[in-house]
């Protein structure tokens, strides 16, 4: 019984040892005739081979849906207090920014060719994204944004890698559900 005690003890200390460890998360996206995507991840501070996550496929189809039986309006489940959803509401912009801290951009490249058929349409969307492109916050980014004032098309591609704590992600959940559950 204490061999048993001790076996599930080093296994709590192992996943606790996982959990403090950074995932690092890299991803590609190419847009345009042929789009594609491919994300994986590498566990253990980077230091386990790439996991390769599926991408979609090249031919989706449409799902088909299920037509829904009509509820009783004497069987209907009553959803959450509007008191709970409006504290919800108001606690999730502080999760969110929580989450966002934990999560560290790495590498962030946008490559990208565009036109939109009309010079001066183009000349003008071109204008409007130029000082939000420079004025990025990510100290890490390098966009290379080329206008094409002769056709109309929309070719790029995407390559982004971060890394975050998974254990430090629990702290802006925990205070989330601290702000709703429990403090009134």
């Amino acid at each position: 019984m204490v061999a048993l005690l001790w076996v599930l003890l080093a296994l709590l200390a192992l996943i606790l040892v996982a959990l403090s460890l950074p995932v690092h998360v890299s991803g590609t996206a190419r847009l345009g005739p042929d789009p594609s995507l491919d994300v994986g991840f590498r566990l253990l501070g980077g230091l386990s081979p790439r996991i390769a996550l599926p991408g979609p496929s090249s031919v989706d189809r449409p799902r088909e849906r299920k037509a829904r039986k009509p509820r009783d309006k004497a069987r209907r489940r009553r959803g959450p207090s509007r008191d709970l959803v409006m504290r919800g509401l108001k606690a999730a912009p502080a999760l969110v920014m929580g989450e966002l801290r934990q999560v560290h951009v790495d590498r962030f490249r946008f490559d990208a060719d565009f036109g939109l058929g009309d010079p001066a349409e183009t000349g003008e969307l071109y204008g409007w994204l130029c000082p939000l492109l420079f004025a990025t916050p990510l100290r890490r980014a390098d966009f290379d944004l080329r206008p094409d004032f002769t056709a109309r098309r929309f070719d790029g591609q995407l390559d982004l890698s971060l890394h975050f704590t998974p254990i430090l992600l629990a702290g802006p959940v925990l205070g989330f559900a601290w702000r709703v559950f429990v403090r009134r």
